[in-house]
């Protein structure tokens, strides 16, 4: 049994009842219930039910919660709710952290353009291998420097392109403004690469 309440013409509060374990057959005991072994009993007569509740009305759970320090609450009725909400939080957050691309079809190449703002070309790893081209991108901490105040962390990048059966000599890399640009030939099918192979940025 759960309490709920019944969001009709009016509130009204209710239990969900199904056949109790004590009554219910063995083999029963692990399936879920049918919908007609399910009732909200609210306490009213037929006629006093049909005056404020209707098929269809909402009805929520009644999940008691705790409150906790730091204007915090704890419920067992809302911890899955909470986790998705972390995760969704999570994804938002890693969005930012995904390489920001553009890819071009021009008649005998690719051309694919990636944001990498405020990064050298000594911070871009490019590599090949396995018919999938990895760039990295990372910005490293200048130990050194003593700060006073300090916002921006150490942040890197890092996404993987299905490009096929293509050489190292069929890429090729540029850096300029922010904008990593890079033209991929279209080739015929070759012999995949077993070995990982570096893309050299101009």
């Amino acid at each position: 049994a759960a309490e709920v309440t019944v969001h009709g013409k009016e509130n009204v509060f209710g239990v969900i009842t199904s056949t109790p374990p004590h009554l219910s057959k063995p083999e029963d005991s692990n399936k879920a219930k049918e919908f007609d072994e399910i009732a909200v009993d609210i306490g009213m007569t037929k006629e006093e039910a049909e005056k404020v509740v209707s098929l269809g009305d909402r009805i929520t759970f009644n999940g008691a919660y705790s409150e906790l320090l730091g204007s915090r609450v704890a419920s067992p009725s809302i911890d899955d709710r909470a986790g998705v909400a972390a995760v969704l939080r999570c994804l938002e957050l890693i969005e930012d952290k995904k390489l920001k691309t553009n890819i071009i079809e021009n008649d005998d190449s690719y051309t694919m353009e990636l944001l990498v703002p405020g990064f050298n070309k000594e911070d871009i790893n490019i590599t090949l291998n396995d018919e999938y081209l990895t760039i990295e991108v990372n910005k490293k901490e200048e130990k050194e420097k003593e700060y006073l105040l300090k916002e921006i962390n150490n942040y890197s990048y890092k996404r993987n392109y299905y490009v096929g059966k293509i050489e190292l000599s069929d890429i090729k890399a540029n850096l300029n403004n922010g904008i990593l640009t890079l033209t991929i030939l279209k080739v015929k099918e070759k012999e995949k690469e077993k070995e990982i192979q570096k893309v050299t940025i101009e």
